[in-house]
């Protein structure tokens, strides 16, 4: 699998002190299907031709962009592809 389940320590924001464990998922760098090196267009590319039982990726995308701001975090890569996606309205580049 791409991610791997670890469970690792964290500290809290609302206290500093308290030391707990945490389940998280870690991607993987050198697992075939990483796509962390892939170039804007090519994220753009798999992005639009991504589709599953939820609905398609670049909804996917855009909804995991405003749940993160919503919690006040901003990932520059990902908003960058979420702006690009959001610019194609709704029709997938021509390659």
């Amino acid at each position: 699998m791409v991610y791997r389940e670890e469970t690792r320590a964290i500290w809290l924001d609302s206290d500093p002190k308290l030391r707990v464990e945490a389940l998280c998922y870690t991607v993987d760098r050198g697992h075939p299907q990483y796509a962390g090196r892939l170039s804007l267009e090519q994220q753009i590319h798999h992005v639009w031709q991504g589709h599953g039982r939820s609905g398609n990726n670049r909804d996917y995308v855009l909804e995991t962009v405003k749940a993160l701001e919503e919690l006040g975090f901003r990932d520059i890569e990902l908003h960058r592809l979420a702006e690009r996606l959001k610019g194609a309205r709704g029709t997938a580049p021509s390659n």
